[in-house]
């Protein structure tokens, strides 16, 4: 009779822990996530919320929007409850060398697809045309700021010293090429559009075609990035945030008319727009996580003299 009971008390164990476990594993939790005010991140981010793919995979992520140069320091100094947020591969090792914070970046979020947009009639066809050029760019603590500066080393130029510089937001960047006060400026889908379908503007597309044959793949932008503390300690939310991230990018290849529903937020106006859009703006988001090319990236960054080492500790994990 002891024994039976035994026997009762364990399976009545046994069954209280597979409830605990499956309810551990099945639950929601949220991640507070730095969030950029730029079109093509909220973009992959709405599809993320609006087609419920943190659910699916068990997260509620919840936004903490900012400017592009605010978004990485928000991370750093946790503010507002930041747990995780995008991370450019220079700025990351700049900041682990620092050695008061240490982080790392496990998911892709955007590729670095920037063109120098020029007017239609421009004298301007190849990079090296551009020598000497007024530029408009993004400021210097910018991941596109940065990850130009990288592109055109590898191209045999320098953007400080072979470019007259201009630093502005994208509204005051297109004004200045617009009005004549730069001869160039540094565009992504899905702004660049708007430009090039009023056939007044065309675009210098070598950059990344440079970077790819060098490094095989294109030049990440920015990575989802935490603590290595917080890594530590939530392996399980890693996975799903990867997971969530790499579902929504694969979603968007596969159904590009899914921008269809959000020409307010990318600023399409016209079916021509809407077109160049869907052949565009899916190739600005990875579907795999490929850690290589952003090693290949920091390898350079340091080649290049933008970063003066290597940390030991690896920036990017599995």
């Amino acid at each position: 009779m002891t024994r039976k009971y035994t026997l009762i008390i364990l399976i009545v164990i046994a069954a209280v822990l597979g409830v605990y476990f499956y309810r551990s594993a099945t639950r929601i939790e949220t991640v507070r996530v730095s969030g950029a005010e730029a079109a093509n991140f909220k973009f992959l981010f709405s599809v993320i919320k609006d087609k419920e793919f943190d659910k699916k995979n068990n997260l509620n992520l919840e936004f903490v929007w900012s400017n592009p140069g605010e978004v990485e320091r928000k991370l750093t100094a946790k503010e507002e409850g930041v747990e995780v947020g995008p991370y450019n591969p220079i700025s990351l090792a700049e900041t682990n060398l620092k050695g008061a914070e240490q982080l790392q970046s496990f998911a892709p979020i955007l590729y670095t697809y920037y063109h120098f947009i020029v007017k239609a009639d421009s004298k301007f066809y190849t990079l090296q045309d551009l020598r000497g050029a007024k530029i408009a760019t993004r400021p210097k603590l910018s991941a596109a700021y940065k990850s130009l500066a990288m592109a055109l080393k590898l191209a045999g130029m320098d953007l400080e010293n072979d470019f007259k510089l201009t630093f502005g937001t994208i509204p005051e960047n297109v004004k200045a090429l617009t009005t004549g006060e730069a001869d160039a400026t540094l565009m992504s889908p899905p702004e660049s559009v708007g430009l090039l379908v009023t056939g007044k503007y065309r675009q210098i597309a070598e950059l990344e075609n440079i970077w790819e044959r060098a490094a095989g793949a294109p030049m990440p932008l920015v990575s989802l990035t935490a603590h290595k503390s917080w890594i530590e300690q939530n392996p399980r939310k890693v996975k799903r945030l990867r997971k969530t991230i790499l579902d929504a990018a694969t979603f968007i290849h596969e159904n590009p008319q899914v921008i269809e529903g959000y020409k307010d937020l990318l600023k399409i106006q016209t079916d021509e727009m809407l077109k160049l859009m869907k052949e565009g703006l899916p190739s600005s988001y990875p579907t795999s996580w490929n850690d290589a090319v952003s090693h290949f990236a920091i390898e350079k960054a340091m080649e290049f003299g933008f970063i003066k080492s290597i940390t030991h500790e690896d920036m990017f994990i599995h």
